[in-house]
């Protein structure tokens, strides 16, 4: 889940950086656009020109047969008008008023039509000229003209120039969004580890104090039945003491090894898990403890309520909140407890009543081994560990969890992503 969760923040990352820059190349575009004057595209007349003057030595003497496959290939998809005609020949003369030779060019014009519509098809404020060469042809001993017009319309060079480059500028954008959503995630894991670690070092330290005390209890306990010290010689009490003891021991190691696997981020395994069934099989173990205090227990859980989770997780998390409603609830006491579906998430809830806690504690109630005087006690039997976990598993899935006090009691939230 934690690998799920960089993923995530990857990605977010990752695509708020690149819509950013996005949304700053548009403004940029868009300014440019406005305050650039238009221009020719001189580079394009040049370009002609060039093709034009490598085209020349071709035409000089050639047979009438080649004239047209080396024009063809000149004209291309220049959007050029070429035509033969007559020498000498001003450009206007050429255009109106004398003859334009027929040729066995594809693309040539070939009538004073079609040199007229050439010149409709310009814009008026289009810069136009043109260039010409004599040619031969050595198989009718006659000279020509070739005539070439070409033109450039206004244009506004940031358009061009972007819509050319574009390619170049999606892939920068795209490199500079993975390299920001990298550096994001490396800060955020290296606060994260820093975090961590801090965490692990404050919890340890109360893990060997909460330790501390039930080992002391069955050491004195053990020594002063072997030694035979007054008081002691009821080994049957005594050793059922040290048994709860040990027991509650291994149950603050189970946890302390659960919560070193959660911190650490190994991954669990995920499997469907029915909310309804998992509050069942805890009912039945709970059952008894709720019966010996009288307490009444009404579970209203939506059917089909499904979780992807770790089954004994999520039944760690529910387990813990049924047993503190068990523990600290008075004889007699109701527990409600609750599954719904709300948008894609699952909230389950437990309510016992017959109980506040002080608000000042509410805020500290997820943190490992703390503690009230008057709720939570070790007396309890509870590690201390129980709470701590459901925070560090919810928000391990993405979801959340709260204690409040309510009407009748205190109500524990437990809110889980859905399947």
């Amino acid at each position: 889940m934690q690998s799920k969760n960089r993923a995530k923040q990857f990605t977010k990352v990752l695509l708020i950086a690149f819509v950013v820059q996005m949304f700053v190349c548009g403004l940029l575009f868009f300014f440019l656009y406005k305050t650039m004057p238009e221009g020719y595209n001189m580079d394009r007349i040049e370009k002609i020109q060039s093709d034009f003057d490598l085209l020349r030595p071709k035409l000089r003497a050639i047979a009438s047969t080649e004239f047209g496959p080396l024009v063809d290939a000149f004209i291309g998809e220049r959007n050029i008008l070429v035509y033969l005609t007559n020498p000498p020949q001003s450009e206007n003369d050429a255009m109106l008023g004398n003859v334009i030779y027929k040729t066995n060019s594809k693309l040539c014009a070939s009538s004073k039509e079609d040199v007229l519509a050439y010149w409709r098809n310009i814009g008026e404020n289009a810069y136009t000229t043109s260039c010409g060469e004599n040619v031969y042809f050595t198989d009718e001993n006659k000279e020509y003209t070739v005539a070439v017009v070409f033109y450039a319309e206004k244009e506004n060079f940031v358009l061009t120039t972007c819509a050319k480059y574009m390619p170049y500028i999606f892939c920068i954008m795209l490199a500079t969004s993975f390299i920001c959503a990298f550096f994001s995630s490396l800060k955020k894991e290296i606060g994260h580890t820093n975090k961590l670690e801090a965490q692990r070092s404050v919890f340890f330290a109360a893990a060997a104090h909460e330790l501390k005390t039930p080992l002391s209890i069955v050491d004195g306990q053990l020594s002063g039945m072997l030694d035979g010290v007054s008081g002691y010689e009821n080994h049957d009490t005594y050793l059922r003491k040290s048994l709860e003891n040990v027991r509650r021991m291994e149950q603050t190691v189970k946890n302390i090894i659960t919560v070193s696997r959660l911190q650490a981020g190994s991954e669990a395994l995920e499997e469907p898990v029915n909310v309804d069934e998992v509050i069942t099989e805890l009912m039945n173990i709970y059952g008894d403890l709720f019966d010996q205090k009288n307490i009444v227990v009404d579970v209203n859980v939506e059917s089909n309520l499904a979780l992807m989770i770790n089954h004994e997780l999520v039944k760690d998390c529910i387990g813990a909140l049924l047993s503190n409603a068990c523990n600290y609830s008075p004889v007699g006491a109701d527990v409600n407890v609750s599954g719904l579906k709300r948008g894609n998430m699952i909230e389950i809830s437990v309510e016992n009543t017959g109980v506040t806690i002080d608000e000042e504690h509410l805020q500290h109630l997820y943190e490992a081994f703390f503690r009230t005087d008057k709720s939570r006690n070790s007396n309890t039997g509870g590690s201390g560990l129980g709470l701590y976990l459901v925070k560090l598993v919810t928000e391990n899935y993405g979801g959340n969890c709260k204690i409040e006090n309510t009407d009748n009691g205190v109500k524990s939230t437990i809110v889980l992503p859905e399947k």
